[in-house]
């Protein structure tokens, strides 16, 4: 297990990731992995709507996302230089959504973004 990367704050990071990063679709979440210069290290930013959820149901996704990402992250994908952005979708929201599905599905949007 990896510490958890520093987080984009950023808006222009999103915007970029957005339109020239590489995306893979899952079923509770959308991923984007936008390369950077070298030495930036890998940068972890979260998506989530408000259309779906109140304050509550949107800081429980982010803790998913981040948990996720942290128990997920091997050293040589936390030592690629890019920023991973994570947009969650209306299937994250669910109060019964389990973590290890979660995972499951996060892991397998890293892996079609080859960062596992």
């Amino acid at each position: 297990m990896v510490n958890l990367p520093r987080s984009v704050k950023e808006s222009f990071v999103f915007s970029r990731a957005y339109k020239k990063g590489k995306s893979v679709v899952t079923s509770h979440a959308v991923l984007y992995f936008l390369p950077r210069k070298k030495g930036s290290g890998l940068t972890l930013g979260i998506t989530v709507s408000k259309k779906l959820g109140g304050a509550v149901q949107r800081n429980r996704v982010k803790r998913l996302v981040r948990e996720s990402v942290r128990t997920l992250l091997t050293p040589a994908a936390a030592s690629r230089d890019g920023a991973l952005i994570v947009v969650a979708r209306s299937r994250a929201y669910s109060p019964r959504l389990k973590m290890q599905t979660f995972r499951r599905v996060l892991e397998e949007g890293m892996r079609g973004l080859e960062l596992l």
